[in-house]
């Protein structure tokens, strides 16, 4: 279920590079880019934990409900 990540290969790297420098210039600074990556990664995650409430136990077995008291436990 967690798979190791791979490095990109050469032609991945180079488009997120590529991408990477649009986003930059069009943002304008790289401050810029990383506060709207910041603000849409807090977004996803928020739909994210949404998803998660509305999907069934027992269709995922309560993985989420016991992740979600581990470490509640842990703090």
């Amino acid at each position: 279920m967690n798979d190791p990540v791979k490095a990109p290969d050469d032609e991945t790297r180079f488009d997120l590079e590529k991408a990477a420098d649009e986003f930059i210039a069009a943002a304008g600074s790289a401050r810029a880019a990383v506060l709207a990556l910041l603000i849409a990664s807090e977004a996803h995650e928020h739909e994210l934990h949404h998803t998660r409430l509305q999907v069934s136990s027992g269709y995922s077995r309560q993985r989420y409900i016991k992740r979600k008291t581990e470490d509640a436990s842990q703090t």
